[in-house]
């Protein structure tokens, strides 16, 4: 391969070997000789074995463009990943080491607000549309209990303690989990629903619902709350918590 300097040599040739003898030109640039052996005085010689031919010279990654990038990793908050010294069965109750705020096998601990949604007729705030405040503090690596305050007229106290789960217990939460690209995780429990106002009464309560983390500060959360013997009610409770644990 022969390439040809960009800049051009000084006519050094005779009067016979240039084809414009006796003619000068005032510009510089145009005393410049064409001959062929000026040009090939002025050549670069390079070795085209140093020069890569073929495409895996050419592209030594290979990398045809085409391939798509890597899919980030999902949110740590995402998955689900039970604690060590969770259960590996999941009706087994944990009851070895208390502490209280801890995270469990559906996710951390939290405190929210949302709002309640009475079902049928019942004559406590469970039965009745009411604002709620809630939130669940773990106590061991599958047991939380869970309080709420449902307020309205007269205001009711929800005492549950709940068995925590991972999605991996049903068909449904993995069906869910997968659809919606978030862990789902449920929980069944039963406590005391404690109503005040003029007719207060303590009321046998059953509850259950799912957890849905949002973000590694934010999840969101669903059930349902049913009072059973002296004043029958059920709710229905949604609204997102605030991690702290």
């Amino acid at each position: 391969m022969i390439i040809v300097s960009s800049i051009p040599s000084v006519r050094a040739e005779t009067a016979e070997s240039s084809p414009h003898q006796g003619i000068d030109s005032p510009y510089p640039w145009q005393n410049v000789s064409t001959s062929a052996e000026s040009l090939k005085r002025s050549a670069i010689s390079l070795d085209e074995s140093r020069f890569p031919t073929n495409p895996s010279e050419l592209n030594p990654t290979g990398d045809t463009g085409n391939i798509l990038p890597a899919t980030p990793p999902p949110n740590l908050a995402q998955q689900t990943v039970p604690p060590p010294d969770a259960p590996t069965e999941p009706l087994d109750i944990d009851t070895t080491e208390v502490s209280p705020g801890r995270a469990t096998r559906s996710g951390s601990s939290y405190i929210g607000i949302g709002g309640n949604i009475g079902l049928g007729d019942g004559d406590t705030a469970l039965g009745e549309g009411s604002f709620a405040v809630f939130s669940k503090i773990g106590l061991t690596s599958n047991v939380s209990v869970r309080p709420s305050v449902l307020i309205e007229d007269d205001p009711t106290i929800l005492l549950p303690v709940t068995l925590d789960f991972t999605p991996a217990v049903t068909d449904v939460t993995v069906d869910v989990t997968e659809d919606l690209g978030a862990r789902v995780s449920p929980y069944v429990g039963a406590g005391i629903a404690i109503s005040t106002g003029d007719d207060s009464s303590v009321d046998f309560l059953a509850t259950g619902g799912v957890d849905v983390p949002l973000t590694t500060q934010v999840t969101a959360t669903a059930s349902v709350s049913a009072s059973l013997f002296d004043d029958p009610a059920v709710g229905l409770l949604l609204g997102v918590g605030y991690n702290f644990q």
